[in-house]
C-alpha cells in the first residue's frame, strides 16, 4: 500500500457549524484503494484570514475546499485570486454549495475549480472527491517531473547530437528511455493500466515466437528492421489513456454508455501523441529528414500498437476506424488478442471479478475469425499452456 502522507486541506467556510462538521469528517487516517493517507483540516470563516495565512507561509494546503455561498463576485474574486499566485495556482480547489446550480457549477468549472460537494455533507462522498484530488494532483506532479527530465535529455542531446547518434547501441538505449518515461508518465496517472501494458507486452511476446515459430505472417516478420524494439513499442498502446478524464480512468464501477465513448478515445489520442512527439523530435532521435513514419522506426510501430488494437476482424463493433480483415494494420491485429485476454484474466480491475485462464480463453477462441485473425487465434491457441504458466509464477512472486 502507497503511503501518501499528511494531506492538508484548507477549508474557507463562514458557517461555524459546517465548518467542524467537515474538519471532523476530513480528520484523521485512512484507506483508499491501494492508498493511505492523514488527512488535516484547517478551517477558516473569511477569505480575509484564509489570504492572510497564505501570505504568511505558515500553512501551505494540499487542496482548497471554498464554501462561497455568497454572490458570484466573490467566488471570481477568490478562484482568481488564488489562481493568479505562481504558490497557489496548481493546488485543486473544490466548491461547497447548499444547492446545485447546474449553471454556478459550470462558472466554478470555468474558473478553475475541479469538482463540487454539496451540503449537508456525505461523509463517504466528500472523503473519496477529496482523495481522488489530491491523488490527481500528485500524480500531475510525477508527470511534469517526468516531462522536465525528458526536456532536460532532449537539451542535451540537441547540444551534442553526436553524442546520442553514433551507435546503434546508443539509439536503442534512447529508444528504450523514450518507452520507459511513458509508460512512468502512464502508470502516474493509472496503475492498473501501467500493470496492463507491461503483463501484455510479456503475452505478445510469447504470442509472436510461436508465430515466427510456426512460419505465420513470414513476410510481415522479415519486413521488421528490429523485432525487440517492434515487441517494446507495443508496450506504449495505453498511452492515450494519460488524456482521459481520472473520473472516468479511476472509476471503480462499470462505465455508463457515455464514459464508454469517452474511454475509446484512449485509441486515436495515443497515436495523435506519439505522432506529435515524433514529429517534435525526429531529427534529434534518428537524424532523418523525412517526418513521415517508416515501418523501421518504433514510434511508427507504437503508434499503430496504440490506433488499432480495438479494432475487429470481421466485426462492426471494433474502433476508432472500424476496419476489417487485413485492412487492419498488423499491428492491431497482434495486439488486440493478448490485450482482450489480460483484460479478461487481470486481478487488479475494480469493477469486474478476474475470468479463469480457462474462461477466457475460451471466449477468445470463440469470436475467432469474429473479432480476431484466425491465424493469430491459432498461435494463440498454441500458447495457452505457456501464458497459464506465466501468470502462476507472476502470482507466486
Amino acid at each position: 500500500m502507497t503511503n501518501l502522507g499528511e494531506q492538508k486541506i484548507l477549508l474557507l467556510d463562514g458557517n461555524f457549524k459546517d465548518g467542524n462538521d467537515c474538519k471532523r469528517i476530513l480528520g484523521g487516517a485512512f484507506n483508499f484503494r491501494d492508498y493511505s493517507l492523514t488527512f488535516s483540516c484547517m478551517v477558516v470563516p473569511s477569505e480575509g484570514e484564509m489570504f492572510d495565512i497564505l501570505d504568511s507561509g505558515s500553512y501551505i494546503p494540499n487542496l482548497f475546499l471554498l464554501a462561497l455561498e455568497s454572490d458570484e463576485t466573490d467566488c471570481h474574486q477568490v478562484i482568481g485570486k488564488l489562481k493568479s499566485n505562481d504558490r497557489y495556482k496548481n493546488i485543486p480547489i473544490i466548491l461547497a454549495a447548499r444547492e446545485r446550480d447546474e449553471d454556478k457549477e459550470a462558472a466554478g468549472f470555468e474558473l478553475g475549480a475541479v469538482d463540487y460537494v454539496y451540503k449537508p455533507y456525505n461523509e463517504a462522498v466528500l472523503r473519496w472527491r477529496v482523495f481522488n484530488q489530491i491523488l490527481n494532483s500528485a500524480n500531475n506532479l510525477k508527470i511534469k517531473t517526468l516531462t522536465h527530465q525528458k526536456e532536460i535529455l532532449f537539451n542535451a542531446m540537441n547540444a551534442n547530437e553526436e553524442l546520442f547518434l553514433n551507435t546503434k547501441l546508443r539509439e536503442k538505449q534512447l529508444q528504450n528511455t523514450i518507452i520507459n518515461a511513458g509508460v512512468i508518465s502512464l502508470t502516474a496517472r493509472d496503475e492498473c493500466t501501467g500493470r496492463h501494458v507491461d503483463r501484455t507486452y510479456r503475452y505478445l511476446k510469447i504470442l509472436v515466437e510461436k508465430m515466427i515459430a510456426k512460419g505465420y505472417y513470414k513476410t510481415e516478420f522479415e519486413g521488421l528492421t528490429d523485432q525487440e524494439m517492434f515487441l517494446k513499442s507495443a508496450r506504449l498502446h495505453d498511452i492515450g489513456k494519460i488524456a482521459i478524464s481520472d473520473l472516468i480512468l479511476n472509476k471503480d464501477k462499470e462505465l455508463d454508455d457515455i464514459e464508454k465513448e469517452l474511454m475509446k478515445e484512449h485509441a486515436s489520442k495515443g497515436a495523435e501523441m506519439i505522432r506529435s512527439f515524433k514529429d517534435k523530435h525526429e531529427k534529434v532521435l534518428f537524424d532523418m529528414d523525412d517526418a513521415e513514419p517508416k515501418p523501421g522506426d518504433f514510434l511508427y510501430h507504437a503508434a499503430r500498437f496504440a490506433e488499432y488494437h480495438h479494432e475487429q476482424w470481421d466485426s462492426n463493433d471494433g474502433y476508432p476506424s472500424e476496419k476489417n480483415k487485413n485492412e487492419i494494420p498488423f499491428e492491431g491485429r497482434l495486439l488486440a488478442i493478448v490485450d482482450v485476454y489480460d483484460a479478461l484474466v487481470a486481478k487488479d480491475r475494480p469493477y469486474r471479478e478476474a475470468w479463469s485462464h480457462e474462461k477466457a480463453c475460451a471466449h477468445i477462441e470463440g469470436l475467432d475469425g469474429i473479432q480476431f485473425d484466425p491465424m493469430i487465434v491459432a498461435a494463440f491457441k498454441e500458447i495457452e499452456e505457456d501464458l497459464k504458466n506465466l501468470i502462476m509464477e507472476e502470482t507466486a512472486i
